[in-house]
């Protein structure tokens, strides 16, 4: 079905003459980063311990603030935009023919972060990503260099989508589908309005009306090119295996919905993705259910968040797998 949509719609778009769209490669002069470089970062708080809080998928750290700025009375605290979100640019596209499931700009924003802890003399943070993209770099990071960080927490986050509700779908098999089909057939040539209709709505991202219709906003300002590339590669990414061989303490915080969003018609799908998708099949990491919140955690709950991350310090610091956050690598 994804198939003929995508072909039908490339097939409107010549019929009434126009160029058609093509969202896997940047608008003719966009202005490209280094891969490797991180879009933005912002930091707060002089605290003796380090937390890296990563922005999720269409989203620049600015949109962390108020997470950061409560945090920020005990922590140092880095609110880092990946490239190509919050308004920054994004790295070049991979060469043609290249796997959404290498990950390439996934890969450069676990470079940019390694950079970062580095160049800030930073010893050994907490990492922190907010939904899926960022979920699946932090993890990425703290699989590969556990050496680097102290734990890894997921932020209303996911490692995997299931591109198949209650299937299992293999690594391999994943990739064939991204690369073959939703990239080229559907992606490739969705409009912008299909796009902003395919969303998650403002309800999902705040119990705040207002607050949930500016983050929409700010998510649909970012070219379709990046959302696509950085969507692509998350969906050929399933990240499961290495949560499984994880040496750092994980904890994924899951948003636990006001009481106005019970009936919603987006709940469904927002559970099964954010909620569910922890605890079935369960992933062996410890995951705590945020009252009242949506996909905005440190927005709807700050203080309560905030809460919730001190004791995951404490209880890494006293499992000996935590040391102190500041001073020489």
């Amino acid at each position: 079905m994804a198939r003929c949509l995508g072909l039908l719609l490339s097939a409107l778009t010549l019929l009434a003459g126009a160029d058609p769209i093509d969202n896997l490669v940047h608008d003719e002069g966009y202005q490209t980063a280094p891969l490797g470089s991180l879009g933005k970062v912002l930091e707060l708080g002089e605290g003796e311990r380090s937390i890296i809080l990563v922005s999720g998928f269409g989203f620049g750290a600015e949109s962390l603030l108020p997470l950061a700025e409560e945090l920020a009375e005990d922590w140092r605290v880095l609110a880092v935009t990946p490239a190509g979100f919050g308004g920054t640019a994004a790295p070049p596209m991979p060469p043609v023919g290249t796997s959404y499931g290498d990950q390439t700009w996934t890969g450069g924003l676990v470079t940019g972060l390694l950079d970062l802890i580095a160049e800030r003399r930073l010893r050994r943070p907490i990492l922190a990503g907010h939904l899926g993209p960022a979920s699946q770099a932090v993890l990425r990071l703290a699989h590969r260099h556990p050496d680097r960080v102290a734990g890894v927490v997921f932020l209303a986050g996911e490692v995997a989508r299931p591109l198949v509700p209650g299937q299992a779908v293999e690594p391999a098999e994943r990739r064939r589908a991204v690369d073959g089909m939703w990239a080229p057939s559907w992606f490739r040539t969705v409009s912008r309005e299909t796009w902003n209709d395919g969303m998650w709505p403002a309800e999902v991202y705040s119990r705040s009306v207002v607050r949930g219709r500016e983050l929409w906003q700010e998510m649909v300002r970012v070219p379709i090119a990046v959302m696509v590339r950085y969507l692509c590669e998350f969906l050929a990414g399933d990240l499961t295996a290495e949560l499984a061989e994880l040496r750092v303490p994980a904890l994924a915080v899951v948003p636990g919905w006001s009481e106005g969003f019970a009936d919603h018609p987006s709940r469904g799908n927002a559970d099964l993705f954010f909620v569910d998708s922890w605890r079935s099949p369960p992933l062996g990491v410890e995951v705590e259910t945020l009252p009242g919140s949506h996909l905005f955690l440190g927005d709807d709950q700050p203080r309560g968040l905030v809460d919730r991350l001190d004791r995951f310090w404490r209880s890494v610091t006293q499992s000996g797998t935590g040391a102190e956050s500041r001073g020489e690598p």
